[in-house]
């Protein structure tokens, strides 16, 4: 074999494909096989076999564009139609009146065509935002040829050049079943068979059909638009995607969709260089989405908004649609928060007394970054929005929505938000109408206008949601899963009206047989521990003291939540302070009186208040004071109230 010293070329693995850094590239004469193999380089139809990549489904195999063009150089093709000349009879002598040069240059064309044509971008497509440019890709025929030759019918290659049935009309179709004749049709044809088959029997055009899609796999891409557009293609119903690989056991539900994991051919799409695939080792997630295309659309609208505008917001890849399912295409994670907790050790060694440095410093680089991406989404600057007044949120912030890259060599990885499912743009100006009562918060972290009349998901809906994940993170840092799972049982200890849960805030009974609604007395209590804390230092009594007076807090007439942007600035000045090893890594517990919650008296949406009835006889009674509560007029227009703050 010829192996250049510089770029080293390699074989890979069953498909003995050329490689480099992931990539094809283009060999000389030679480079592809030991001297004793060069004869297989004389038949084309044996090369192509040999060099087919197997898709994960064992029953199948396909051709990257790339890898075609690589195999179909113009000299093997002269050297083919040589020794198809050589062996034309007078039944079959298409070199009669052409020469071979003449079939190769339309086989395989001089002019050099753009480079996502040659990558396949446009493969099997019904519409999309791809391009299908360049004179020369509507007049080639060199997957006609390919498919030809896995057929062994490529003496039939006259006949296709002189019906024009090119790349560009790949995939013919069946005959309509009204047809004369057994065949194949263009797909905006009038439904009868193609000349070029009339002398085919069934067999060899039922091949010709199912070979045909093996050259149509789509090369992956971003879009080459600018801004914020996010490529979709609507791929044709028998389309074989680039699969290589699939993990079975990572297949999971949830996010009104199901993910799988996936490994794509490295000819076959161009998200190389992305850093979130690079750090998720190259394996991507493909999200089906069983709902409905409304919320199809929803998602991969939101997504597209913020795909590679924030390190810590998951990179939407692409999407399209293939047999009736949406599919989202994002860079595979490691494991979402929940299982990281679960995987790794708290930062602080209660046995030695000493916390970890390294990771001390990477969990406060992580917080900031979360927090700086929900900012992000709810001040989307970058979107140049600003003249038309809107923002965003997320709406479902929880651990299994924060995801985990590991990341290159010695790298801890990086915390990513992802699942912006339920997330939306909305102007400042007008009224959000969402009902609460169908607000789906996850339960743990559901903030107390999910029960309140006018409640709504809005960006203090996500301050709140924050500061609960915030918290357990806290219990993480200084006690790991033991810890956490702790905190976890108590607050489950706390019945909410009438049921067990684990939920941040409580619901008692005020003395006018009304209803209150405060933080949980045992999350209070837990923060007064965390205080006390052995490993507890200043870095993470700054956090708590955050976490309790800014985030945690129930809405009222007198107080609302911190905003993003100044959460954003507090985070970003306790980081700064992480450069003092006094600050983030000495102990320094603290006793500290458990502060009594702020009890607001409130307005039960209807779902929170039929359950209240029910349970109000057994329930306690608060009889300290009393905040009030927003009404439901100004519950309803919370958002509006942030966006004419001064500090957003």
């Amino acid at each position: 074999m010829s192996t250049p010293s510089s770029p080293k070329f390699f074989v890979d693995g069953l498909e003995r494909r050329l490689t480099f850094n992931g990539s094809l590239v283009e060999p000389g004469p030679g480079d592809y096989m030991d001297p004793d193999q060069q004869v297989r380089r004389r038949n084309l139809r044996k090369l192509l076999m040999q060099h087919r990549v197997k898709h994960n489904d064992d029953s199948r195999w396909f051709w990257p564009d790339a890898l075609l063009r690589q195999l179909l150089t113009r000299d093997r093709v002269l050297e083919e139609l040589e020794r198809m000349k050589e062996r034309a009879d007078s039944r079959k002598d298409i070199f009669v009146n052409r020469t071979v040069q003449w079939y190769a240059e339309r086989i395989v064309p001089s002019h050099t065509l753009p480079t996502h044509i040659q990558n396949g971008a446009n493969n099997s497509t019904l519409n999309g935002d791809q391009e299908n440019d360049g004179e020369y890709q509507l007049r080639c025929f060199t997957k006609v040829f390919a498919v030809l030759l896995l057929c062994q019918k490529k003496f039939d290659i006259e006949d296709f050049i002189a019906g024009d049935i090119h790349d560009g009309t790949l995939p013919l179709q069946p005959c309509d079943q009204n047809s004369d004749r057994e065949g194949l049709t263009l797909r905006n044809g009038n439904g009868e068979s193609l000349p070029c088959f009339h002398k085919w029997n069934a067999m060899t055009i039922e091949a010709f059909e199912g070979h045909q899609y093996r050259f149509l796999v789509p090369y992956l891409c971003p879009s080459p638009s600018p801004g914020l557009h996010v490529k979709h293609v609507d791929f044709q119903r028998r389309t074989i995607m680039p699969w290589v690989e699939e993990d079975v056991t990572q297949t999971s539900n949830g996010g009104y969709g199901v993910v799988y994991r996936k490994r794509i051919d490295d000819a076959s799409h161009d998200f190389h260089d992305f850093k979130q695939v690079t750090a998720g080792n190259r394996w991507f997630a493909v999200k089906s989405i069983t709902t409905t295309r409304e919320d199809f659309d929803k998602e991969r609208s939101m997504l597209q908004l913020f795909s590679g505008k924030h390190e810590h917001i998951i990179t939407l890849l692409m999407t399209y649609t293939l047999n009736g399912a949406n599919c989202l295409l994002f860079p595979w994670a490691d494991c979402d928060l929940d299982a990281y907790w679960a995987q790794n050790n708290s930062c602080y060694n209660a046995f030695s007394g000493v916390m970890d440095s390294k990771r001390m410093q990477w969990v406060s680089t992580q917080v900031l970054g979360i927090v700086s991406a929900v900012h992000k989404l709810h001040n989307p600057d970058h979107l140049h929005l600003v003249q038309d007044n809107r923002y965003a949120r997320h709406g479902d912030l929880k651990p299994e929505n924060i995801f985990w890259f590991k990341g290159d060599g010695e790298e801890d990885g990086i915390l990513v938000l992802g699942d912006l499912g339920l997330s939306s743009i909305h102007r400042k100006e007008t009224r959000s109408n969402i009902p609460n009562k169908i607000v789906p918060a996850t339960p743990d972290y559901r903030p107390p206008e999910c029960d309140q009349e006018g409640g709504i998901i809005s960006r203090a809906f996500d301050i709140w949601t924050l500061g609960c994940l915030l918290l357990e993170m806290v219990c993480w840092m200084l006690g790991g899963l033991e810890l956490k799972g702790q905190f976890e049982e108590e607050r489950q200890m706390v019945a909410y009206i009438g049921v067990r849960s684990n939920i941040y805030f409580d619901v008692k009974k005020s003395t006018t047989d009304g209803c209150v609604i405060m933080v949980k007395e045992v999350v209070l209590k837990w923060i007064a521990l965390l205080h006390a804390h052995s490993g507890c230092t200043q870095y993470i009594h700054d956090l708590l003291d955050i976490i309790e007076y800014d985030m945690l807090v129930v809405l009222s007439e007198g107080r609302t939540r911190i905003r993003s942007r100044p959460l954003l600035r507090a985070i970003e000045a306790l980081h700064d302070k992480m450069h003092d090893p006094k600050y983030g890594l000495e102990p320094c517990p603290e006793a500290r009186e458990v502060n009594r919650p702020t009890a607001v008296e409130v307005v039960l949406n209807e779902h929170a208040l039929g359950r209240f009835e029910r349970v109000k006889n057994k329930m306690d009674v608060h009889t300290g004071m009393l905040a009030r509560s927003k009404t439901p007029v100004e519950m309803t227009d919370i958002e509006r109230e942030w966006s004419l703050s001064a500090e957003d």
